[in-house]
């Protein structure tokens, strides 16, 4: 088929093997080629740029349950360590393996990112460690500050931190214990008065 003989010369070319996959898929549906639809559904999956929830669904679809459990497990540990996995965690509920990505991202990045993605997700069964993680986020970050800019938004990872529960008393602590400790800082001062705490 041509447009199988264009993905197997183009392979270098990832735009291009990504169109006539797509065009694949529309043929295999079509001409109700299960196996074919499954497969090409099954490569888009992985080589989209992001986490195509609906490309995922009905990928899905074509499995019976106990099939899936397995097919799962594939998925996740082709693209472990990732923010496809991440996405499948949420989509599927599971939550002990998302901790674990974002604990995992803690320790390498120590950055807030994931933290403040996830913590709503998590903050149920998992607020003392998430309050952990971010106490340490933010005395790593607080010594690498120099503008109002990265004051402000400073602030604002104190008030996504306050969201967590339990997480309101620390940060009011933390902020107080900063304002004291910066106090010359008037610009870094105004922008932590400001967080709505």
């Amino acid at each position: 088929m041509l447009l199988e003989n264009l993905i197997s010369t183009n392979q270098g070319l990832p735009g291009i093997v990504h169109k006539a996959n797509e065009k694949l898929l529309e043929i295999y549906k079509a001409t109700n080629n299960k196996a074919k639809t499954t497969q090409t559904l099954r490569w888009l999956l992985l080589n989209e740029r992001r986490f195509d929830l609906d490309l995922y669904n009905e990928y899905k679809s074509h499995f019976s349950k106990d099939k899936w459990t397995d097919e799962l497990e594939k998925l996740i540990s082709e693209k472990e360590d990732s923010d496809f996995a991440e996405s499948i965690f949420v989509e599927e509920k599971m939550y002990d393996k998302l901790f674990d990505a974002v604990k995992k991202s803690h320790a390498r990045w120590n950055s807030f990112y994931k933290l403040e993605e996830y913590s709503e997700l998590l903050a149920k069964d998992y607020a003392a460690e998430l309050i952990q993680m971010f106490k340490e986020s933010l005395e790593d970050s607080v010594k690498k500050l120099n503008s109002r800019p990265q004051y402000a938004e400073l602030a604002e990872h104190l008030e996504n931190f306050s969201k967590i529960p339990g997480g309101k008393e620390v940060a009011l602590s933390i902020r107080d214990n900063w304002l004291e400790t910066y106090k010359k800082r008037p610009a870094m001062v105004d922008e932590l008065k400001r967080a709505r705490l």
